[in-house]
């Protein structure tokens, strides 16, 4: 998958989170939380998702962090931002991040398989060596 077509793709689930966002439920959980303003994690996401796919990786990745002070837990956030560190060639922090969606989700194919790729391309791209945790070996 190509990265224009890796950022679409993000922006399709991230529309599809900021409406399953909006449920009742999560509604009432928020409120819950004497918190006035719902949704506005899953604002910070969409915003962040739709600069990527303008290729304004930095200014993603400040509006991911922004999504990420609200719910830091969300394993789409955490794997958006991963994403954005790895096209800014931040790639050691990237397979962090993918390791956080990991331990979150463990089945969150996407995570797994960029992280690998991730940790493939460092070890091969000379100097440091990896193992297929991600760990410097």
């Amino acid at each position: 998958m190509s990265v224009e077509q890796t950022l679409l793709k993000e922006v399709e689930d991230s529309k599809m989170w900021y409406d399953r966002e909006k449920d009742d439920d999560h509604k009432r959980e928020l409120a819950s939380k004497n918190k006035s303003i719902s949704n506005i994690d899953a604002l910070h996401y969409f915003k962040g998702s739709s600069l990527a796919v303008l290729r304004q990786y930095e200014h993603a990745l400040d509006s991911f962090d922004r999504a990420l002070e609200i719910n830091p837990k969300n394993d789409h956030y955490l794997y958006s931002k991963g994403v954005m560190l790895e096209l800014l060639e931040k790639f050691e922090e990237a397979v962090s991040y993918y390791d956080k969606v990991l331990a979150i989700n463990p089945n969150y194919s996407d995570a797994s398989t960029r992280k690998q790729n991730v940790v493939n391309f460092l070890s091969s791209s000379g100097g440091r060596h990896y193992n297929s945790d991600g760990k410097v070996v």
